[in-house]
């Protein structure tokens, strides 16, 4: 975890916890798939750094932490690190790693290092 974005707090990190959760958010966690061993990262599962074992649980008791639920298994094997060379390679397949809508504005908005070669693809 980077630890930067609380550093800046005088509180640290309770205080930055507290200012995230103050008014009722919470963080919704999308299960991952490591590609390498075929393990399901969830909420219950996740590896924690070891200074922050004893708040994690704290966090997901009190459902501040929570698993999305409904997600759709066919995206576990899209990565975002493939979507992105996709995109800076200008490569069409990249189509089909991204919904649609969100495709076009890339493309319009010339997003994340988009190639002109893939502007010949529409959307």
């Amino acid at each position: 975890m980077d630890e930067s974005f609380y550093t800046d707090l005088e509180g640290g990190l309770m205080e930055s916890l507290g200012q995230l959760f103050k008014n009722g958010a919470k963080l919704y966690v999308y299960p991952s798939l490591d590609r390498k061993t075929g393990k399901l990262t969830t909420v219950e599962n996740m590896e924690v750094a070891p200074h922050l074992r004893h708040l994690y649980p704290h966090l997901v008791e009190n459902r501040f932490v929570e698993n999305i639920r409904n997600y759709n298994p066919d995206y576990q094997s899209i990565y975002s690190r493939d979507v992105l060379d996709k995109i800076k390679a200008g490569d069409a397949s990249r189509e089909k790693l991204v919904p649609p809508p969100i495709a076009r504005v890339i493309k319009a908005k010339r997003l994340f290092g988009w190639n002109e070669k893939a502007a010949v693809v529409t959307v």
